[in-house]
């Protein structure tokens, strides 16, 4: 997996209904800078500068490895994670990338 451009934004439920709607919209404003995230990447219909990565919301090792990969600096959720653990590691200190 290669490196994201600096100051990504990731769009964690970024190619559902909704998700894929707020990942294209931020890749208009952010090009190359979005990282749409879930289950299954390789569903994702988005415009070729959101890049895809797998993330399991149920996982929390899933979210740490996306952050430790990517230098993001914004989490967007676009589904109803079952608790709080996505919060919580986006927010943590050092999640910042």
């Amino acid at each position: 997996m290669t490196q994201a451009p600096s100051d990504a934004v990731l769009v964690v439920g970024g190619y559902g209904a909704v998700g894929a709607t707020v990942s294209t919209t931020l890749a208009g404003w952010f090009p190359s800078r979005v990282i749409a995230a879930g289950r299954r990447p390789d569903r994702a219909r988005l415009p070729s500068s959101v890049r895809t990565v797998r993330l399991d919301v149920g996982d929390p090792t899933s979210l740490d490895r996306i952050l430790a990969e990517h230098r993001v600096r914004a989490v967007v959720l676009c589904l109803e994670p079952p608790d709080l653990t996505v919060a919580r590691a986006a927010t943590e200190p050092g999640a910042t990338g």
